[in-house]
């Protein structure tokens, strides 16, 4: 991409280029086009999102499922069914903790890294919405994205 070879790039985060290459977001080297996401990043406020790019609610709920589907989890840590409600609630407590330690914080913010947390309780909302997604939404993304979808 430097020797303008290409000219451009869809596959690393905006958290990505902002760690590893900050000297292109600082100078703009960088254009982003769309964002990839249920929520805009705070500093690409002018950046749409791409199911807000659809044309019509199926392609923006085809959209959203598969952005869902996707990245709307990262990282997500789970546990075996049946497990008790106040041990779930004790290991999403223990996992939230660290963002509000200045700290922690501030080594992230060092080593350029963001932290976007996402409660336990939220990320189970868009698991819950993902395995509720109605049938048809789901039909239309599998005609659209064949084999992507698997």
């Amino acid at each position: 991409m430097e020797r303008g070879e290409i000219d451009g790039r869809a596959s690393n985060s905006w958290a990505a280029w902002k760690s590893t290459h900050p000297d292109w977001v600082n100078e703009k080297k960088i254009i982003v086009l769309v964002q990839i996401g249920l929520k805009r990043a705070s500093d690409l406020a002018d950046v749409p999102l791409l199911f807000e790019l659809a044309g019509n609610d199926m392609d923006r709920q085809v959209l959203t499922f598969t952005v869902r589907r996707e990245t709307a989890i990262a990282r997500a840590l789970v546990t075996t069914p049946g497990t008790p409600p106040e041990r779930v609630a004790a290991l999403r407590r223990a996992f939230d903790a660290p963002c509000g330690i200045p700290e922690f914080l501030a080594e992230a913010d060092k080593s350029q890294m963001d932290i976007v947390p996402m409660s336990g309780e939220d990320s189970q909302k868009i698991a819950d919405s993902i395995v509720n997604t109605p049938p048809d939404v789901v039909a239309r993304a599998k005609l659209l994205l064949g084999d992507l979808l698997k």
